[in-house]
């Protein structure tokens, strides 16, 4: 009798184990769709390369703006970041819509204590193009395809000489 308990027993699991096993599979799926978790390695980059692709517009656009005043002006970062967040607006909207939901607060109790409000999306995408910003703007100043830029740069190669320059902190910077 061993033997027929220990085959109705196996019969029994070769039922059972997929079944259970799909449900499982089926709550974690429905689990990682209302937790909005899509962290896929293939969707991260996809990400961070229409993020790149972004960037590279905005600097293109703004290349003008950067030979005139240089690639650390307040005002050259804003202008790139805007041609950044108006291209990934309108050419990645799904990429968009993904880092304007990231940024939200998710938790109501959270939000009730600390008192987070929504973040609007231009800002939530502005910021992450920001925190990307300084690798874009060094990829692209090392690049040769990219011209120099600012007024130093510029300079007549004869006029070159040892110009002392006083930085903030008191240093002095030969030039």
């Amino acid at each position: 009798m061993s033997s027929d308990l220990a085959n109705a027993l196996a019969g029994v699991l070769v039922l059972v184990v997929p079944v259970v096993g799909g449900m499982i599979v089926v709550a974690l799926r429905k689990l990682a769709a209302k937790w909005g978790l899509e962290g896929t390695a293939q969707n991260t980059a996809n990400m961070e390369s229409d993020i790149k692709a972004a960037l590279n517009v905005g600097i293109t656009k703004v290349l003008p703006v950067i030979e005139a005043k240089g690639w650390n002006a307040p005002d050259v970062h804003a202008a790139i970041l805007g041609a950044a967040t108006e291209y990934l607006t309108q050419h990645f909207p799904d990429r968009s819509a993904q880092i304007a939901a990231a940024a939200q607060p998710r938790d109501t109790e959270i939000v009730a204590f600390t008192g987070a409000h929504p973040v609007p999306a231009s800002a939530a995408i502005a910021q992450t193009l920001a925190a990307r910003l300084p690798d874009a703007i060094a990829t692209a100043a090392a690049s040769p395809a990219t011209p120099p830029a600012g007024p130093a740069a510029q300079a007549p190669a004869s006029s070159a000489r040892a110009v002392p320059v006083m930085v903030e902190s008191g240093t002095t910077i030969v030039r």
